[in-house]
This record gives C-alpha cells, structure tokens and sequence, in this order.
C-alpha cells in the first residue's frame, strides 16, 4: 500500500465564464459615438445643399435618410448602451430581484455580444419571460 495523501492546495479549476470586455460608460463615449456623427451629417447634406447637389426641399429628408441609417447600422451597439445605462442607472431593488446567475440584464448583454442582435434579444427575452420563483440557478449565454 502507498502512503497517500491529499495535496495541500486544492487544484484550480479554469473558469468557464469568458471575461467580455465591456466599455466603460460616460456620456463623452454616448456623444462620440452617436451624437457626433448626426451633426456631422446634418452639416454634410447642409453643404451639398449650399453647392447645389441637393435642392433646398430636400435637405431634411436626406438628412434624416443619413440619421436613420446610421442608427440602424449602430443598432446593436445602441441597444448595448441601453443595457449599460439601465445596470448603471437602474434601483438595486430591481436589478437584484433577478433569481439567475448572472442577471437577465447581464446575460443579454453577453448574449447580444456572442450571438448578434436578434438572436441574442430573443434569448434575452426568453430568459426574462423565465425569470420568476420557480426558475432560477446559474444559466450561461
């Protein structure tokens, strides 16, 4: 027989969470990222408008042709930033009512990172339609 014994540190397990890498929020980022760029549209079709490229009753809607798709283009980074200002924002009442781990706000964050914006809406979704006394435990995007 051998003489066995237990090791004294206890092995680390690698964590299966990956780590994602979250920006960091402030309305300097919110301005750069969205507001910025509306400006600088609307002065872009205001110049093709002075040069004569766009006749004068057509500045408007080209500027909110311009807006508009840009908005759907950043969508899911907006619908991100949504998610942030409500755990930034949001009572501790309501963000810790949650019965998963991690939150429904944080797993729709990590969903909409991995899966893109409507997969990963429509595993949020699910998940906050569950997520009542019943339910509960630690569940992975």
């Amino acid at each position: 027989m051998t003489n066995w014994k237990p090791p004294d540190k206890p092995v680390a397990v690698p964590h299966t969470i990956k780590e994602i890498e979250r920006p960091k929020f402030s309305l300097i980022a919110i301005l750069v990222d969205f507001f910025l760029p509306a400006v600088l549209a609307l002065l872009g079709v205001r110049y093709l408008g002075e040069i004569g490229l766009i006749s004068q009753e057509h500045i408007l809607p080209c500027a909110v042709l311009f807006i508009a798709g840009y908005v759907l283009l950043r969508l899911k980074q907006i619908v991100l930033w949504v998610i942030l200002i409500y755990q930034r924002f949001a009572s501790d009442k309501l963000r810790l009512a949650c019965v998963f781990q991690p939150t429904c706000s944080e797993y729709m964050y990590q969903s909409i990172r991995k899966y893109g914006l409507a997969a990963g809406m429509a595993r949020g979704i699910r998940r906050l339609l569950r997520c009542h006394e019943p339910n509960g435990g630690r569940d992975e995007p």
